[in-house]
This record gives C-alpha cells, sequence and structure tokens, in this order.
C-alpha cells in the first residue's frame, strides 16, 4: 500500500496529503502487528510453511481475534485505521486522476485476497495436524506486545481526527504550494503558445503575399 500512498502525496490535494500521512501510520502498525504474528507462530511451530498450518482459531482464539482485526486494517474494511486512510487517499485522487483510483482499488483487491487466503488457511478449518493440538493461545509477554498495536488500530479508525487534525496545517500549506506551482506552470506554457499562434499567422500572411502575384 506504500504505492497508493506515493499517489495520495502526488495528487497534491489537502485530501490526498492526509490520507497517505494516515496511510503510512496505519501500515506501519499493520507490519508491526503481522511480524509479532509471524513470530508467534514461528514460536510455536518452528515452521512458516502456510501448508503445515489450520484450525487454529480453536486453539488460539484470541490470537485469531487479534489477526483478523489487522488484517481488517491491512486491507481498508470499514471501521478501520485503513479505512479512513483509503477513503481520504482516493478522495483526493478522484479529482486530477480517476485513473489512479482504479489502480489503487486493483492493488487493495490484491492485497486483499491475498492476506484472507492465508488467514483461511492459517486460522479456519479443521484442527488434523497432531502437532497443532497442543498449541497455547498468547502468553502475558505476546499479548503485551500485540494487544496496543490492536488497540492504536481501533482507536485511529474510531478517530482518524486525531492524526489529520495535528497535519491538517501541514498539508492544507502543501496542498495550496502545489496549486502555485500548478498556476505558474500553466502561465509560464502560454507565452510559447502565443508566440507559436504569431508564427504561424505570419507564415500564412507571407504565403498570401507571395501568391497573389502569381494568381494575377
Amino acid at each position: 500500500l506504500v504505492a497508493v500512498a506515493a499517489m495520495g502525496l502526488f495528487s497534491g490535494s489537502q485530501q490526498g496529503l492526509d490520507g497517505a500521512i494516515l496511510l503510512l501510520l496505519s501500515q506501519g502498525l499493520v507490519a508491526c502487528g503481522l511480524l509479532l504474528s509471524a513470530s508467534v507462530l514461528l514460536h510455536r511451530t518452528n515452521t512458516t510453511d502456510l501448508e503445515a498450518f489450520g484450525g487454529l482459531s480453536i486453539r488460539m482464539p484470541l490470537f485469531s481475534v487479534l489477526l483478523i482485526l489487522i488484517i481488517w486494517t491491512a486491507i481498508g474494511l470499514p471501521g478501520s485505521a485503513g479505512f479512513a486512510a483509503v477513503f481520504l487517499t482516493l478522495a483526493g485522487l478522484s479529482g486530477d486522476s480517476p485513473w489512479a483510483v482504479l489502480v489503487a482499488l486493483v492493488v487493495l483487491a490484491l492485497i486483499a485476497g491475498a492476506l484472507l487466503a492465508a488467514f483461511r488457511k492459517i486460522m479456519r478449518g479443521d484442527l488434523i495436524k497432531e502437532s497443532l493440538k497442543s498449541v497455547e493461545d498468547l502468553d502475558l509477554r505476546e499479548r503485551l506486545t500485540l494487544i496496543p498495536v490492536a488497540a492504536a488500530i481501533v482507536v485511529l479508525g474510531l478517530y482518524p481526527a486525531l492524526v489529520t487534525e495535528r497535519v491538517g496545517g501541514a498539508t492544507e500549506a502543501l496542498a495550496v504550494l502545489f496549486e502555485e506551482i500548478k498556476v505558474t506552470e500553466m502561465q509560464a506554457s502560454r507565452p510559447s503558445e502565443k508566440l507559436l499562434q504569431t508564427d504561424s499567422t505570419a507564415f500564412l500572411d507571407q504565403g498570401r503575399e507571395v501568391a497573389v502575384p502569381f494568381s494575377r
């Protein structure tokens, strides 16, 4: 989703800038949560092969809830920090670059498919493998690391203004600067257009003057 955030930054609009900053922050929390979740699974099973898992939600209900919350945010579903970030980013892109909105939606769909498929393979289904039947849920140390990440995700999802209000002044100034640069570039291109029109008019006039004697 860093590419989607980059699109928001280069949109030049305040909504796009706010959304990009919120998206980068939420994805930082998601990255922390996914890395911690991977370490939890690796510590218990000594493998990262998805085929070695299945049905762990029966043995690890708390971990299952925290993991789906992290994935929920990663794919930008409603109620999460990712949803507010993606909404603002796409709103900023829709004005000047509607094609970029389509690209961002395709990226989000691919990420959602990959993460949900991984969650289904790890946590859902029947607990068949004998090596997983003795797996325990999160211990105290793991809860003290994963729960604050999940709590921060929930807080940002419910109150994205905690971030957008603090960066609003800076993003507004940047949006004004981008607009001034755009206007300056447009004004700079107009003299060259006028000069081209003047040259073409003069060329046509010369052509008429040359053609008149021959017509006589």
